[in-house]
């Protein structure tokens, strides 16, 4: 979250600019520039450097599209696809597009952008009469792109479609796509950066994955303070490239449209743009390769509103604080259990059961699915585990009957109180109920998705099923709990900060769910836990507790203190009346 804070925050200022018009820089008359003109040549590597070109001085753009790696054919003209002339440095309003209709290369060869920005009078030929080396600066950019090619999952009707499958589509299904197939990708952008601010460049501290955008002056000359001097800097920009924009190349292409646009960079823009990407790209390697959550975080910077940016990075910090609070509240209420009376234990199981329905699901959709989320996923997972380990006692017995000859046996940990054997009575009673309104409903949603939803496979479809059963009727497995405060006529077990954090994550998810586009039935489903919570505090208004004295279950506060008074099933109200005599 520090990261996307950050990331919100650079843009705003360097990107946006908060609707700014960004004025010339302040060293920009040639004058003030005399005294740093080249006096004599220096042998070295310059500590720190200016760049060459003076202010105003006026340059030619030219772009060549080419399947040669090296290139020197400057007089072909079908290999020119774009020139424009007068660029002047120093100037902000220096935008420049053309759109072009690129004949993609034969036998799926490459196509290289031979990029060459020269100041007038423009001569890019060694060979040519006049020229300087230090006249011209040159790039060149790999337009085609080889990007391991997306598994295409084929979904279809599993019910009611086999007279309409061909028996190409049986054998395309039948064949196992390969791993890891690489193919051929066109981006029809090409956003072409000039460095147009006269900064002193710390060129000796630059590190050595920038060092490379910098071609220091030939001839190794000098100030008369010691700068060295450089070309100006020409960077082709693909930080807002995504992967989904871009199209693949196949037979069936005839043309490639090309976008080209040129505009003026500040130093410290362009500073960001290169750092970000090549961090991105490590963090891609990192992730073996994988750029979609990268992709993720720039198609929020791109398609989000500014001051929603702000509000989403505010709200996901806090959304990340309360997810850890109830974490750490809910390992510290059960590590202080001593028995499970007025808790569900039946409700953890359940609670289980649904977390491992959605992680399967997340894993099935895994390609569009945040790394940050299995991780939240699975850590909640093993606290549910853990709890069954401090509620029950599991041991492995020898199996009387079924196939496994072995079988998991749960027991309390601990003798079971008075309390404790009512609470289970009224979990038995609250599922009983829980059943006969889940299963119907749950019957009804797989049938209704296997005769009008498509699947990749039996496997999605049942897990696709049980996870949308789980997410529309999912505050059903708080209804247990709920019906034994009931009984109970107190909420004292309930551990209260862990439900409180919990709600109110469930209420930034609601304030998401307006804003952000998402199908109905999503919606509703993040209104769900809202209602279990309003009944919670409903029941806690009703349910009177008096954190200064003991309770039933033998608890001061927040913390499990002083001896276990004999419980009342009654409610607390008796509880507290027969300790004051």
């Amino acid at each position: 979250m520090v990261t996307r804070a950050m990331i919100v925050y650079l843009v705003l200022n360097f990107f946006g600019g908060f609707g700014k018009k960004q004025g010339p820089p302040a060293a920009i008359v040639p004058e003030d520039l005399v005294q740093t003109m080249p006096t004599g040549p220096v042998f070295g590597e310059p500590q720190k450097a200016l760049l060459l070109w003076p202010p105003r001085t006026r340059a030619d753009l030219f772009v060549y599209i080419s399947e040669d790696y090296d290139f020197n054919d400057f007089n072909n003209k079908d290999s020119l696809v774009w020139r424009t002339n007068d660029i002047e440095l120093g100037r902000w309003d220096e935008d420049r597009v053309v759109n072009l209709s690129i004949i993609p290369s034969n036998n799926n060869g490459t196509l290289y952008a031979h990029i060459y920005f020269a100041k007038q009078p423009a001569i890019l030929d060694p060979s040519a009469p006049g020229f300087s080396v230090d006249g011209r600066v040159y790039t060149r950019k790999m337009l085609t792109r080889y990007l391991v090619k997306k598994k295409e999952f084929k979904v279809k009707k599993l019910v009611g479609s086999k007279h309409d499958e061909t028996e190409s589509e049986k054998q395309a299904d039948e064949t196992p796509a390969p791993s890891s197939t690489i193919a051929s990708y066109w981006h029809q952008n090409l956003t072409l950066n000039v460095l147009n601010d006269y900064p002193v460049v710390p060129y000796a501290a630059v590190p050595p994955e920038l060092k490379w955008m910098y071609q220091v002056e030939s001839t190794g000359l000098r100030d008369q303070h010691g700068h060295g001097f450089v070309l100006p800097v020409l960077y082709v920009n693909d930080f807002w490239l995504l992967r989904d924009q871009m199209t693949a190349i196949n037979n069936t292409v005839k043309e490639l449209p090309l976008r080209i646009n040129y505009y003026p960079l500040s130093y410290m823009k362009l500073q960001l743009y290169a750092s970000m990407d090549i961090g991105m790209k490590r963090q891609a390697d990192m992730m073996g390769g994988s750029t979609s959550e990268l992709d993720e975080v720039k198609r929020m910077l791109i398609e989000t509103n500014p001051y929603l940016l702000i509000l989403t990075a505010v709200v996901s910090a806090l959304h990340s604080l309360f997810e850890m609070l109830a974490f750490k509240n809910d390992i510290a209420f059960w590590k202080d259990k001593k028995n499970t009376a007025g808790l569900s234990v039946r409700a953890i199981f359940l609670d289980i059961a649904q977390q491992i329905i959605v992680f399967a699901y997340l894993m099935d959709n895994n390609q569009e699915t945040s790394y940050m989320i299995l991780i939240g996923q699975g850590v909640g997972l093993a606290i549910e585990l853990w709890k069954v380990k401090k509620a029950l006692k599991v041991d492995i017995v020898r199996s009387t009957s079924g196939i496994l000859p072995y079988r998991l046996h749960f027991n309390t940990a601990e003798p079971m109180t008075d309390l404790e054997s009512k609470t289970k009575e009224y979990d038995e009673e609250a599922f009983k109920y829980l059943t006969w309104a889940a299963f119907p409903l749950l019957g009804a949603y797989a049938v209704y998705s296997l005769l009008y939803q498509e699947h990749k496979s039996w496997y999605s479809f049942v897990v696709g099923t049980l996870v949308g059963f789980v997410y529309t009727f999912g505050f059903i497995k708080m209804t247990p709990q709920l019906f034994i405060n009931y009984k109970l006529k107190s909420v004292a077990h309930m551990p209260f900060r862990t439900m409180m954090y919990k709600s109110l994550n469930t209420f930034i998810d609601d304030l998401f769910s307006f804003i952000i586009k998402m199908p109905m039935l999503h919606r509703l489903a993040c209104l769900r836990d809202d209602v279990v919570f309003f009944i919670y505090l409903y029941q806690r208004y009703i349910y009177r507790t008096d954190h200064s004295r003991a309770n039933e279950f033998g608890q001061v506060g927040e913390e499990t203190t002083g001896e276990e008074t004999k419980p009342l099933l009654e409610g607390t109200e008796k509880t507290e009346s027969k300790k004051d005599k």
